[in-house]
């Protein structure tokens, strides 16, 4: 293995300043395709989705109640073929209980 040439301290800053220089650049990119991802149209799911849950077999409802909004999925919600994304996991241990 190949190691990185041993340079003075100015050097070693400069290459530091460079890198970080790098990383803002890759940093802001990425935060811009956050927010583009974010900004996704979202479309109306048409399919009715059946899972089986710990309670038992459920099932995506169109309307949870009369006048209410059908539910809608955003980018992650299937692979675009009619099948449906993995069921997500939250760290947050208030949410898990639920």
């Amino acid at each position: 293995m190949r190691t990185p040439p041993i340079v003075s301290p100015d050097a070693w800053d400069a290459a530091r300043r460079a890198l970080l220089a790098t990383e803002n650049a890759h940093t802001g990119a990425r935060d811009a395709l956050a927010a583009e991802r974010r900004r996704m149209p979202w479309m109306a799911v048409e399919k009715d989705y059946r899972s089986e849950t710990a309670r038992g077999p459920a099932r995506l409802r169109r309307r949870p109640e009369p006048g209410g909004r059908a539910h809608l999925r955003g980018h992650g919600g299937g692979d675009g073929r009619g099948r449906a994304a993995p069921p997500r996991r939250c760290a947050c241990p208030a949410r898990a209980r639920r």
